[in-house]
């Protein structure tokens, strides 16, 4: 357990150590899967679950002619390599409803399949006849070395104190983190799915663009399984869930972020991009009181570097921050293991 008040921002990044693809893949895949054309009314090249869902929410809408959804599917199929993300696409068309609602349906089939061939996949047990995921499959991602830390000194009669101290904002659409704690809580404290419920109900974690909807366990057996198949009425009930910064950033949610960012004596930023909009979305006009700062910009440059060291002070005058760009989420906990721990 965390000693002090720990707050982790989460990034795209995190999510690549167990198998997503990062920004630029992203766009790739969604625009192979906007390339939507139809022979005889089916879908021949692109999606055909997008497809299919553009003609269900047309049945469901009374919407005569899908082809203004086509167009939007063809151009964001167009703009995706001069596009930084999908999401800052979105944003640039922020008042374009029709364009919106096809780069969710992306989005949505894009997150699902990756979900499914993740790390964290579910697999089938032939001796138990369940559906279990391998645990081992992600000892070279963040989630061991954290959950290490998370468990240090915590026996079973106490684990429901686990998320003490600790608060998550995860800026991804996936559910990588909440699906792991699930099943490595149950496989280390042999919990049952009572206890695992209880014990869950205290993570304090918050997606500010939404995610591919809640598990099933988050909604009394009524959520979305992770890695579900992207059919097109799954899609389609998944997209609402999925949020644009224009969207989100005067709603309770934000607000409540902004507070636990304020509140936070250290921050962690594992896989984070740094862009100007989530920046804003975590601390605009808002002072941090945290102590220490803990953060991975690998990849980038030691000049970007620097900049974004500047652009943390500025919501975060941390006496000690500390952003690395020569380290992987996962080896951040190698290298400040006691740091994290003992603060």
């Amino acid at each position: 357990m965390f000693r002090s008040n720990t707050v982790f921002i989460i990034g795209a990044g995190a999510s690549l150590e167990v198998g997503f693809p990062d920004g630029k893949k992203l766009t790739h895949q969604i625009a192979e899967k906007l390339g939507i054309e139809f022979d005889c009314l089916e879908p021949i090249k692109g999606s055909r679950y997008i497809g299919e869902a553009i003609r269900l929410h047309a049945q469901q809408q009374n919407i005569r002619n899908t082809e203004c959804y086509i167009n939007a599917c063809w151009q964001i199929h167009d703009a995706m390599p001069l596009a930084k993300s999908i999401d800052t696409y979105v944003d640039a068309h922020g008042t374009d409803n029709i364009i919106k609602f096809c780069a969710k349906l992306a989005v949505s089939e894009c997150i699902l399949e990756a979900e499914g061939n993740s790390a964290l996949q579910f697999n089938y047990d032939a001796n138990t006849r369940e559906e279990c995921i391998n645990l081992a499959r992600t000892e070279n991602a963040w989630l061991q070395p954290f959950f290490h830390l998370l468990n240090d000194g915590i026996p079973k009669e106490n684990v429901q104190e686990i998320f003490e101290n600790t608060s998550f904002i995860v800026f991804n659409y996936d559910r990588c983190l909440e699906h792991y704690l699930y099943h490595a809580l149950q496989k280390y404290y042999s919990l049952n799915s009572e206890e695992l419920i209880t014990c869950l109900s205290k993570l304090k974690i918050f997606h500010p663009y939404g995610s591919v909807g809640s598990l099933p366990w988050q909604d009394q057996g009524l959520g979305i399984k992770f890695g579900s198949k992207p059919f097109s009425d799954t899609i389609l009930r998944v997209a609402p869930h999925i949020q644009t910064f224009t969207e989100q950033i005067d709603t309770p949610l934000i607000k409540e972020i902004r507070e636990i960012v304020r509140d936070a004596k250290i921050i962690v930023f594992l896989g984070f991009s740094f862009h100007d909009l989530n920046l804003k979305l975590l601390a605009d006009q808002i002072q941090s009181k945290a102590q220490r700062v803990f953060a991975t910009a690998y990849g980038i440059s030691n000049t970007d570097t620097k900049i974004i060291e500047g652009d943390i002070n500025k919501f975060c005058p941390s006496p000690s921050i500390n952003i690395r760009n020569d380290l992987e989420c996962s080896k951040l906990f190698d290298e400040y293991w006691r740091a994290l721990s003992r603060t």
